[in-house]
């Protein structure tokens, strides 16, 4: 049977290049839509992988670009990132009359509604999640700020309008008023939410179909990013099918997402407290460290490609090939580990880990032309 093929749309990003790998070693034919790529060089483009590569300026070419593309049935596209799952979503009907989508409800603006971050974590709360202490604050008028708990962090509502520039960590009510005023460029609508330092981070990874939520385990972060533009962004970190006690089971996880009727690849953030587990927010897209899955055995974007098609998924493992699977982001290492670890922890490390964003022996070019190019 000839290869069934699967749009994967992102920037020029390991995010994106991991899809386009896990999906080609699984037997599926990678076509990868790079969008905003510097003089049109793309290290992704260079995967062995990638069978076909597009090319476009912006967000705003996705949906012209994949209404004038052909296929002989309806194809499967993956989104890498919330602004692209959020383009997806808003132009949900023209789509998917040619395309298997992410959705919720499989309605136009599903997905969107969940995103933003007061929609989700009342929803979170009304299924069993703990969250912290949480409140919406308007940036367009004058809010009450005297009851609000420090040290707080104040990020964008809507994920899709999330970037490194949007999250401030305050521990006074002057930090708090300056930090608003620098973020009212970006977005009109904020969450403020209690800071809490946690012991660790870790992500649930999963897919959820009509059929079957599918949880294989969680990924805790041993060593991330603290600088609040890049607030627990990993650079080290073991996946295993051992949850933390804190988190207890998955059932409040799947509820939650039975609730919205959710359709597609997930991840699940919490952060965990020596007795707590707060829910920090749900992906509903493909989380960029979930190459690890892949590298673990579990190949997730492959399940949920082969369910949408309606093939047999079950040749695809639940379960991961060995306990534990240390996996590293090279970049984030080298800018926010190394110094605090030493040389001598890096190589102990760099020996650990079974997956790497970038290096792949088997995949090398993308490692060094993201040098090249960059």
């Amino acid at each position: 049977m000839r290869a069934k093929k699967v749009i994967i749309i992102g920037a020029d990003h390991y995010n994106t290049l991991w899809l386009v790998r896990a999906l080609g070693m699984a037997g599926f034919e990678s076509i990868a839509v790079i969008v905003g790529v510097h003089k049109g060089k793309s290290f992704v483009a260079k995967s062995k992988y990638c069978k076909q590569v597009l090319i476009i300026k912006s967000l705003g070419d996705i949906v012209s670009t994949l209404m004038n593309l052909s296929f002989s049935q309806k194809t499967v596209v993956i989104a890498s990132g919330d602004p692209v799952a959020k383009v997806l979503d808003t132009n949900y009907t023209q789509l998917s009359e040619k395309y298997i989508l992410h959705n919720c409800c499989n309605k136009q603006g599903g997905i969107l509604h969940w995103m933003d971050k007061v929609n989700m974590l009342s929803r979170a709360k009304e299924c069993g999640l703990k969250i912290p202490y949480t409140m919406s604050l308007d940036l367009t008028l004058n809010n009450d700020l005297s009851d609000v708990p420090y040290p707080c962090l104040i990020k964008p509502e809507v994920s899709a309008e999330s970037t490194k520039n949007t999250f401030r960590i305050c521990h006074s009510e002057d930090e708090l008023k300056v930090s608003i005023g620098e973020i009212k460029g970006y977005c009109k609508r904020v969450i403020l939410q209690e800071y809490i330092k946690p012991d660790f981070e870790c992500l649930l990874y999963g897919v959820s179909t009509k059929e079957e939520i599918c949880i294989p385990g969680v990924l805790h972060k041993l060593h991330s990013c603290s600088h609040t533009n890049n607030l627990g962004m990993m650079s080290f970190a073991y996946l295993s099918s051992e949850i933390p006690i804190q988190v207890g089971n998955t059932k409040a996880i799947e509820t939650f997402i039975r609730s919205i009727d959710y359709h597609g690849i997930f991840s699940v953030e919490f952060m965990i407290t020596k007795d707590k587990a707060y829910f920090l927010e749900i992906n509903m897209r493909n989380d960029g460290t979930s190459y690890i899955t892949t590298q673990a055995g579990v190949n997730i974007p492959a399940i949920w490609s082969a369910i949408a098609y309606g093939i047999n998924s079950n040749k695809f493992s639940r379960v991961f090939k060995r306990e534990i699977t240390y996996g590293m982001h090279e970049i984030n290492y080298i800018k926010y580990t190394l110094k605090r670890v030493g040389i001598i922890q890096t190589f102990k490390d760099i020996f650990k880990a079974k997956a790497f964003s970038l290096w792949n022996p088997k995949d090398i070019k993308p490692f060094f032309y993201k040098f090249i190019y960059h």
